[in-house]
């Protein structure tokens, strides 16, 4: 009898890649496409009872909003005393009356 290769699963996501009968859903692929998912299960998913590489963006960061200082009356944002990036006060949708800017800075990501 010839061998098996399973690839279990479980809404759409690999579980579990075996020659053994384990319990669940599983599909039934040749030993090359099986060693591929051995190797890197997370980037297969199963559709239909069928296997597909899934889309990954490949981003190298290029995609991710930057966190930046904005001009003191560059509102909504993040009031933050100067120079303290990582402690906001508040968030603002317009520039509240206390805020002072010589005291104070406003941040955001850059598309806000």
């Amino acid at each position: 009898m010839p061998r098996e290769y399973r690839v279990y699963y479980q809404d759409e996501e690999i579980t579990t890649v075996t020659t053994q009968t384990a319990e669940g859903e599983y599909i039934v692929v040749d030993s090359k496409k099986w060693l591929d998912v051995q190797n890197s299960p997370s980037a297969w998913k199963v559709i239909d009872k069928k296997l597909e590489k899934k889309i990954i963006d490949r981003t190298n960061g290029k995609k991710k909003k930057k966190f930046t200082v904005k001009g003191h009356d560059t509102f909504p944002g993040w009031i933050i005393k100067k120079y303290q990036l990582y402690t906001a006060l508040e968030y603002a949708i317009e520039e509240p009356e206390w805020f002072d800017p010589e005291k104070h800075s406003v941040v955001g990501y850059e598309d806000d």
